[in-house]
């Protein structure tokens, strides 16, 4: 008994931030599910991640309260806290089921505004975790993780344009906030990827960095790419909006 509450103890303790991945990968695939017009499945794999957000969220809170200190060592480590950002998509891609599967929007804003908290927090620290490593030259930081600031700010904006009814009278100032992050999620995304091209290419690459998940090079693109053709089909009408329109799909394009 005492072996077995070590153990639990043990993963608390060493609770992998990026574990959220879980949540985003279901909820994208059960959405597609229900596009591709398989609602049940769909609707399973809703329920299943439920399930997953709630235990996850119970063990990541166990972890701050009693390991707190533990939790900010990993928060002050940049190569640990961009994985926090995973549990802003997940987050944010769970609202998206909740108003997909149940219309539960209260319940998605909700979730939303946590999203939100949790990415300036995470931001907050990655911004400290950049400053402080500042003799060491850029490119030496980033790994295909580092695009995760990229993921969860487009979250942040797709999941905000889809709830814009909430904001009824601001709606315009709403959706322009919305656009905005997207588009410096954009301009993120270059930068990132010109880091990460440079140390691939032109620098010398241990093996040990390939355990970084490269594969977000093509995910973060494809949500800027999602993102943007729904701005584009959704944009307000009116003369101020047709030019940011077309630089929408411009750029949509580009990303594609």
């Amino acid at each position: 008994m005492k072996q077995c509450r070590t153990i639990v103890s043990n993963e608390i303790k060493d609770f992998h931030p990026a574990y959220f991945a879980m949540v985003m990968a279901t909820g994208i695939v059960s959405i597609a599910l229900e596009w591709m017009a398989f609602p049940y499945i769909a609707r399973a794999l809703f329920a299943l991640n439920l399930v997953l957000y709630l235990i996850l969220c119970a063990v990541l809170a166990a972890r701050a309260w009693l390991f707190f200190p533990n939790l900010m060592a990993d928060l002050r480590t940049l190569q640990r806290a961009w994985l926090f950002l995973s549990f802003v998509v997940g987050t944010n891609t769970l609202a998206t089921q909740l108003v997909i599967f149940q219309q539960a929007r209260d319940l998605a804003i909700i979730l939303w505004f946590m999203a939100l908290i949790g990415w300036v927090v995470c931001l907050y620290f990655i911004l400290s975790g950049f400053i402080s490593l500042r003799k060491k030259p850029l490119y030496e930081t980033v790994n295909g993780a580092t695009l995760l600031i990229v993921v969860s700010t487009v979250s942040v904006a797709l999941l905000g344009f889809r709830l814009l009814d909430a904001a009824a009278p601001y709606a315009g100032y709403a959706y322009l906030a919305a656009w905005m992050l997207w588009i410096s999620s954009f301009v993120l995304y270059l930068f990132i990827v010109s880091l990460l091209i440079y140390r691939l290419f032109f620098r010398p690459f241990p093996p040990k960095d390939w355990k970084a998940p490269y594969w977000i090079c093509m995910g973060a693109v494809a949500i800027i790419t999602l993102a943007g053709s729904k701005f584009v089909v959704y944009m307000p009408a009116g003369a101020p909006w047709e030019g940011m329109r077309e630089t929408t799909l411009w750029i949509t394009l580009l990303a594609w």
